[in-house]
């Protein structure tokens, strides 16, 4: 058993599953975020206590870094920060033992400039799967 640090992780964006950029220059952190929809039930037998059902799920990544000009991903997500209309993408998150989380995403949060005058532009994102992304473990074949 070991523990890997957070630069093994690869994240990857792009308009298809075909055509991918990696997010990685200029990236110092990424946070994933989860949002879930529950609800607390109560039936007679369980004596007042309430049981939970989880009904919804939507997870997103924060990243934040530096403006890195010229960096592929970058540029893709800072061609569609102003353009509603081209947020959608694709977007793959490979974990460090290999299990990939992969789907359609929406790009949002987009910040592309930003900090004091004698330091590095500030960079930031959100990406948002779109529903819940395929979630493929390699060790388990599923």
């Amino acid at each position: 058993m070991s523990f890997e640090k957070n630069y093994v992780y690869k994240f990857e964006i792009g308009e298809s599953e075909e055509d991918l950029l990696t997010i990685a220059g200029g990236i110092t952190n990424h946070d994933p975020e989860t949002d879930e929809d529950s609800e607390g039930i109560y039936y007679y037998d369980g004596n007042g206590g309430s049981e939970t059902v989880y009904n919804g799920f939507s997870l997103a990544y924060n990243f934040t870094g530096h403006r890195k000009y010229g960096d592929e991903a970058q540029e893709f997500i800072r061609d569609r920060a102003f353009d509603l209309s081209k947020r959608d993408c694709y977007f793959r998150v490979t974990e460090p033992d290999g299990r990939i989380l992969e789907g359609p995403a929406t790009i949002g949060g987009v910040k592309v400039s930003g900090g004091d005058a004698n330091t590095r532009p500030d960079f930031e994102c959100v990406i948002s799967f779109n529903g819940l992304p395929t979630d493929t473990n390699p060790d388990s074949g599923v």
